[in-house]
């Protein structure tokens, strides 16, 4: 018969019998079928146990210390709480998905925190810090809203 979860005590340590509404002997120890983990620091999280055989760290405190919030406090500043369901605590500085963002003058735009990494400023404030009236003030007073 083949190992089960319970078989392998690094892995049923780490078994939640009250989500999974099963015990740990019920699992192949190589199961593809998605389960919940409870670690010693009590999060709760979601992983296949043949992927916990390799890797039984807890994802939320293998972030501690490296959140986009711990490594760019200045980005963290910008997040908008309001339109993003994560926090800054909750992602690192290479995460690629985009989020939402508020600059100091109040603009919110999307981006990816690898990309703010790279590239902090605002769209909205570069486009009007690049405008032409930015720029050549005296060039844009001779233009003609409606005959240009």
């Amino acid at each position: 018969m083949a190992e089960t979860v319970a078989d392998v005590p690094a892995l049923a340590a780490l078994w939640d019998e009250a989500k999974n509404g099963q015990p740990a002997s019920a699992l192949p120890a190589k199961s593809y079928r998605t389960s919940w983990w409870r670690c010693a620091q009590g999060h709760s999280f979601q992983r296949k146990p043949r992927m916990m055989s390799s890797d039984p760290s807890c994802p939320e405190c293998a972030i501690a210390g490296a959140s986009l919030a711990d490594t760019h406090p200045h980005l963290a500043k910008r997040w908008h709480h309001a339109r993003n369901g994560a926090s800054p605590s909750a992602v690192t500085a290479s995460h690629t998905a985009p989020v939402f963002w508020v600059c100091e003058e109040g603009h919110s735009f999307e981006r990816s925190p690898l990309q703010m990494v790279a590239d902090d400023g605002c769209p909205h404030c570069a486009l009007r810090s690049d405008s032409l009236a930015a720029r050549f003030p005296e060039i844009a007073a001779e233009w003609h809203p409606h005959k240009n």
